[in-house]
């Protein structure tokens, strides 16, 4: 049975991918420098969304999902699920896979963050215990929920469902890394979604619509500067 898995192309949504030249440059300056925005998008019922990266990203990955439900993968790791009011972060360099649940498709925001103190910034997210995650849910398999492929909208058999997808598709900032030193990978063994409070799960949406409409009017260096600054905001929120 063929499943349809798509990056994005969803009704109403919202993406934003940095040019690789705009970002060389802004990310040169010292209020840019530690954690910069490369790529943000709002995807709203995302049916068959899928990823994998088979390779990891050379960005951190930020996903919140606002409604329904999905999935990711670290590693070798099992499958955690993903719900509404639930936070993932995604090291870089660490591969993974997510997706979006069929019966109950999720809406998310999610940004891709670079820079030299991307680590610092996130290390330790939804590792341990955290008394904030109540999940409710098992680890669940891949293909139990609606997936995403890399490319608008495509057919893959169920064969070739974890070998076909490829890293650096539209949508994303994998084309190489511009800025970051190669480190170490956030450790990921127990990394799980965090549930996070209403007051927070409302302050990231503000953040993401106020970023995403700076970015709109232009890619200008003050625009970079603003949007990175709120990057800082969101990186506290999470912690």
């Amino acid at each position: 049975m063929e499943k349809i898995r798509k990056p994005d192309g969803f009704k109403s949504e919202k993406l934003i991918v940095l040019p690789d030249h705009i970002l060389i440059e802004a990310s040169s300056h010292p209020l840019v420098r530690p954690l910069y925005v490369t790529d943000t998008g709002y995807f709203p019922r995302a049916l068959h969304h899928y990823r994998e990266r088979p390779e990891g990203s050379e960005a951190v990955i930020v996903i919140f999902c606002m409604e329904g439900e999905g999935w990711y993968r670290l590693g070798n790791g099992r499958s955690q699920p993903v719900g509404q009011g639930q936070a993932v972060v995604i090291p870089a360099r660490t591969p993974h896979a997510y997706g979006s649940s069929e019966e109950h498709p999720w809406s998310i925001y999610w940004w891709h963050f670079k820079g030299e103190q991307t680590e610092a910034f996130f290390e330790g997210f939804g590792l341990g215990p955290n008394p904030g995650h109540q999940s409710g849910h098992e680890p669940v398999h891949e293909s139990g929920h609606g997936p995403e492929a890399e490319k608008a909208t495509t057919h893959v058999s169920e064969s070739d469902e974890w070998n076909n997808i490829g890293v650096g598709a539209p949508g994303t900032s994998d084309g190489g890394d511009l800025t970051v030193p190669p480190s170490r990978p956030v450790k990921t063994a127990a990394s799980l979604p965090v549930t996070l409070p209403p007051d927070k799960a409302r302050q990231l949406t503000e953040l993401f619509q106020e970023g995403y409409a700076l970015l709109e009017q232009g890619y200008t260096l003050n625009h970079i500067i603003y949007v990175s600054q709120l990057a800082h905001h969101l990186a506290a929120i999470l912690r």
